[in-house]
């Protein structure tokens, strides 16, 4: 009974909290008071909504690295930072690019039931992050000019997922829930140009598809991608350190 009241708290949790967005879910853990590094890679598509200049698309590749502590047998708290590369924002005139950014993540994920060989496992992660993108020129109509922009991207979310483990493969699926609140700021603006706009993510309900592949105890690899929402593919390889 005390199971299944938890199990009902934390699946209303993830249903109505939203997403961090850089960071691969923490599928498989060690002990408790043990660490587990982890690099990856991203390419991400969303669009953003601003009310004084209508929808964005906003896409992105990353780079980083997060570390995350299993506090118990169940509980992971995770970092994770790194680098956004060749940012770019489209609308239905301009195209606004960039060469960098930078983005980092705080995630907790709950392992309600940790999957088995014979029963699948449930998983609940809430997270909160932020990407700050550099944009440096715009075209429009084929011409490009040179622009000093910045765009920063706080996302909050959360999702619950089901895993399973079959042999060395740990293939995971569930929905999740991610908002963001976007400041697009111009170093240049003058006239009567603003200095900045505000918006947000245009869809926020989304699923997660993914798969762990163990290659020896202790080292994973993990592909995830997420839909609706947003699109998004991502690599990464993790280990365990006790």
């Amino acid at each position: 009974m005390k199971n299944s009241v938890w199990v009902l708290l934390l699946l209303g949790a993830g249903a109505i909290s939203l997403n961090a967005q850089e960071l691969p879910l923490f599928v498989n853990q060690g002990a408790k008071s043990s660490f587990e590094q982890e690099f990856f890679y991203n390419h991400e598509k969303h669009d953003l909504d601003f009310d004084t200049r209508g929808r964005v698309e906003s896409q992105h590749q990353a780079a980083g690295a997060a570390l995350a502590y299993n506090v118990s047998e169940t509980i992971q708290v995770a970092l994770a930072g790194g680098a956004l590369l060749d940012p770019q924002l489209k609308s239905d005139v301009s195209t606004w690019r960039g060469d960098s950014g930078y983005f980092y993540d705080l995630e907790v994920a709950d392992h309600i039931f940790p999957p088995t060989e014979n029963w699948p496992g449930v998983l609940v992660q809430l997270g909160v992050g932020s990407q700050t993108s550099f944009f440096n020129r715009e075209e429009v109509n084929g011409a490009q000019n040179l622009i000093n922009q910045k765009m920063r991207d706080l996302r909050y979310g959360g999702a619950v997922v089901a895993s399973w483990k079959w042999k060395v493969f740990t293939p995971y699926f569930g929905p999740r829930v991610s908002a963001s609140d976007v400041k697009w700021s111009d170093n240049q603006a003058t006239g009567g140009v603003p200095s900045s706009i505000e918006g947000h993510m245009n869809k926020n309900i989304g699923v997660v598809l993914g798969c762990t592949f163990t290659i020896m105890q202790g080292l994973d690899v993990q592909l995830e991608g997420r839909a609706l929402g947003e699109t998004s593919l991502r690599a990464s390889i993790k280990w365990l350190k006790f």
